[in-house]
């Protein structure tokens, strides 16, 4: 298991591109502009996503871990409310559980063709 990143649920993406990258100096990776705007910021392995649009209100915070076959995951940790797996484009799948606090936890499989 690779830890991936955190998000950060925001109100204002730019805010917060000029607070984390600007002024903090954490390098733009990736920006994805849709229904939902997501920034990945920072250099390495573990990054900094920030999420604009997202149902829910924020703050909120998840952590983010690549695996391997998500489906054996999602059954070994059933009883932490897992959410639906999404695939929101080829190559990438994810679900959410819910930690004993309450902090979402998103497990994410890379380079799987659904």
């Amino acid at each position: 298991m690779n830890f991936l990143w955190t998000t950060l649920q925001v109100n204002d993406l730019d805010a917060s591109l000029v607070f984390y990258r600007d002024r903090l100096g954490l390098e733009l990776d990736t920006l994805f502009e849709g229904e939902a705007r997501i920034a990945f910021l920072g250099r390495g392995e573990t990054k900094l996503e920030l999420l604009e649009g997202a149902a829910k209100p924020s703050p909120t915070v998840s952590l983010g871990f690549q695996v391997e076959d998500l489906a054996a995951w999602r059954d070994k940790l059933s009883d932490y409310s897992p959410s639906e797996m999404i695939s929101p484009s080829p190559g990438l799948t994810f679900c959410f559980f819910v930690d004993p606090d309450g902090y979402l936890v998103q497990l994410v499989e890379m380079g799987q063709n659904d």
